[in-house]
């Protein structure tokens, strides 16, 4: 099941104006939004100047690694200086989101390329990051309790480490027929190596009982149903 666009905004709005938690803002790779929820059109189409950054990207001395990435993508300028620019690629499809980017120095008079990829659009906020959600197949969900369990899922780099020690902040959005739930972690200080992380249990608190909700992961531009975590039958 896919959580409708019309869903989505008003849950993640909601989410937006929660008082209870820090200010989200959303993000793709090096590419920040200046709104949350994400607004894709909110960066200008690529000019002259940097159409011919990602035309030295895919067809100079990077074309053998960048170039046949991004098909049909369309491109946006998300940032500029005298020294970095920072484009945004997007292609829009019924399932969601996928997002690019491209990176570029200034060298003399051009723009030379220092990164790109492909990047998910997640929420954050000051000081914390994103994990994924996933039901607990060691605790099922009891209808009757207002305790949500789940299992997180850090998305930034901690070394394979488990948040045990640092700050979890799950946001909640409810409604009669849906529970909204995302969930931020305080990064790892001073840097961290990037195996895979662990899922790990939290319980998270509802305002009222679980009832027959329907359950979703509000950490992306699109909102995904809760279910087991990757690899699980």
């Amino acid at each position: 099941m896919h959580f409708g666009w019309v869903g989505l905004m008003v849950g993640l709005t909601a989410l937006a104006a929660c008082s209870r938690g820090p200010e989200l803002r959303a993000s793709c790779g090096p590419v920040a939004f200046t709104e949350f929820p994400a607004a894709l059109d909110e960066f200008p189409p690529l000019d002259d100047d940097a159409q011919a950054a990602f035309d030295e990207l895919v067809s100079g001395e990077t074309a053998v690694e960048a170039a046949g990435m991004f098909p049909g993508f369309e491109w946006s300028i998300a940032s500029r200086d005298g020294d970095e620019l920072v484009l945004f690629g997007q292609v829009v499809g019924p399932e969601g989101v996928d997002g690019g980017y491209a990176q570029f120095a200034r060298v003399g008079d051009r723009w030379q390329p220092s990164g790109w990829g492909g990047c998910r659009i997640d929420v954050d906020a000051a000081g914390l990051g994103p994990a994924s959600v996933a039901l607990d197949p060691d605790r099922p969900v009891d209808p009757t309790s207002t305790d949500l369990p789940v299992l997180i899922n850090e998305r930034a780099c901690a070394s394979g480490r488990a948040p045990v020690d640092r700050d979890v902040v799950p946001l909640v959005t409810e409604s009669a027929a849906s529970v909204t739930v995302v969930v931020l972690v305080e990064p790892v200080q001073g840097g961290a190596e990037c195996p895979d992380n662990p899922w790990h249990p939290i319980t998270i608190a509802l305002d009222a009982p679980v009832g027959e909700r329907a359950l979703f992961d509000g950490g992306g531009q699109t909102t995904q149903p809760l279910g087991l975590p990757d690899g699980d039958p």
